[in-house]
């Protein structure tokens, strides 16, 4: 499996700022980042459904980007119907 890694860190659009909140990874390393910035979020609603916690966020730091490998996402049993 190839491994993908930045060639910079890019500045944070709302503070200016190169550095980042970070999430860790449950088995070591970085699955996420985040904006530091304490303001309110403009957009308050309308998200789309993966992004539907952005709704309650107080600021945009509660705003966090994070990937999780399909294998490590619990499955959803299927319908008696077959879905």
């Amino acid at each position: 499996m190839p491994q993908r890694h930045l060639r910079r860190i890019y500045p944070d659009p709302l503070t200016g700022k190169p550095e980042w909140g970070l999430m860790e990874a449950p088995q070591g390393g970085v699955m996420g980042v985040y904006s530091t910035s304490e303001m309110v979020p403009v957009r308050s609603g309308n998200f789309s459904p993966e992004n539907e916690s952005f709704a309650q966020a107080q600021r945009y730091a509660d705003w966090k980007f994070f990937y999780v490998p399909k294998e490590l996402v619990p499955q959803q049993p299927k319908s008696a119907a077959g879905g």
